[in-house]
């Protein structure tokens, strides 16, 4: 079975999570299409890729293009796809799986022109931000939701979303993202009572709620005198970053906050067994961005048994079980996160060991990526058998 993955860029840091699900998928010859092709650590030689003739460079990350080659790619973006599709007309698949809303609107009418299933996957900010940012795309929605075959969404909060926007039932699958537990150390850790590493890993953009986390720390911190908090994360939005130094100056909060640009993903797993809870308030902006479904980066806490603090937020609580793997407050609730906080501080390590024991359980039960690769393929094979 041929599926043609569309991607607007591959390999970046953030498409890691879809690389996985594309190699687990049993039986799939995979071809992945994008104007630029990162040859980073995600770079599977099993793959088949067809490199875009405008791209000359060969970057190890994505930060790596120069100008020139980013324009070009841009330019001459809606050849590529036509080119693409040209050259998969005599290796016909049996499906093109756009990533992103904004790729199934890109290449819904080259799919249909071949009368080859469209299959979209919705993961984040093409949810809601993308038409209220560019009302264009409303329309475009409408016209994807039909030409579609399948629209694939993380959980059942994405899902909900898909119906009000007016995406037929039948077509909606829920297929949520994993990791490969297997591949993750799970760390025993011996948290006393007075201590507690709080760490952030995550963009630094308006949805991830890192306001939201020193707010909470600045309000635990005088019942909690042996904490400290580990900020990691690209910057991103510039006005959120502003604000962060802003706070992190205006309290002197400076010895107690770590803040770093960036650690190496081969690197992370080995850097996550320093701390003892994860935080990661998300929250939807004023421009209506959200997760969609829930930041992967929380698996990845949970499986190298860090418990997680977070929201409720979008489909969140599929992966962090309030009470049992981590603690839950509402969105933009400072009070409560602080309280959450406050509780791990003063946990005695039985009752912290097992909110540790019970995460890891949780991701390889219910978040293992071989389930998501079978997943995909149940829906390919009914696009198979529907012989759309």
């Amino acid at each position: 079975m041929r599926i043609l993955h569309c991607f607007d860029k591959y390999l970046n840091s953030t498409m890691n999570w879809a690389y996985k699900a594309i190699v687990h998928t049993p039986g799939v010859e995979a071809v992945i299409a994008a104007p630029l092709v990162v040859r980073n650590q995600f770079y599977d030689g099993r793959f088949r890729f067809l490199h875009s003739p405008w791209q000359w460079q060969q970057a190890p990350d994505e930060w790596s293009f120069s100008m020139p080659q980013r324009a070009v790619a841009r330019i001459f973006r809606n050849h590529y796809w036509q080119y693409v599709f040209e050259k998969m007309e005599h290796d016909r698949p049996v499906a093109v799986h756009a990533h992103f809303a904004q790729i199934g609107c890109t290449v819904m009418a080259l799919a249909a022109r071949k009368h080859w299933p469209l299959v979209t996957s919705f993961y984040g900010a093409d949810y809601e931000r993308l038409p209220f940012l560019r009302p264009r795309y409303v329309d475009m929605y409408h016209r994807l939701f039909e030409r579609a075959s399948a629209l694939l969404c993380e959980g059942e909060h994405g899902a909900s979303i898909l119906l009000k926007m007016g995406c037929p039932l039948a077509k909606i699958h829920v297929v949520p993202l994993g990791i490969e537990p297997g591949k993750v150390a799970f760390v025993r850790r011996d948290k006393q009572v007075g201590q507690l590493r709080l760490l952030q890993a995550a963009t630094i953009v308006a949805k991830k709620g890192h306001l939201d986390t020193l707010e909470a720390f600045r309000l635990a911190l005088p019942d909690c005198p042996g904490l400290t908090l580990t900020l990691v994360g690209e910057k991103v939005d510039n006005t959120i970053v502003g604000a962060m130094r802003d706070f992190i100056k205006n309290h002197a909060l400076q010895d107690r906050v770590e803040w770093l640009d960036f650690v190496d993903t081969r690197h992370f797993q080995s850097f996550m067994s320093k701390f003892d809870v994860f935080i990661h308030p998300s929250c939807h902006t004023a421009d209506r961005d959200c997760e969609g479904g829930a930041p992967i980066v929380l698996l990845d806490a949970a499986a190298s048994g860090l418990p997680v603090i977070a929201t409720s937020h979008c489909d969140i609580p599929a992966e962090v079980l309030h009470g049992t793997t981590g603690l839950l407050a509402p969105e933009r609730d400072v009070e409560t996160l602080a309280a959450h906080i406050r509780r791990f501080y003063v946990m005695e390590n039985p009752e912290y060991a097992a909110f540790c024991q019970q995460s890891r359980q949780h991701v390889e039960q219910q978040f293992d990526v071989k389930k998501t690769g079978e997943s995909l393929r149940e829906v390919y094979d009914t696009l198979k058998m529907n012989k759309f």
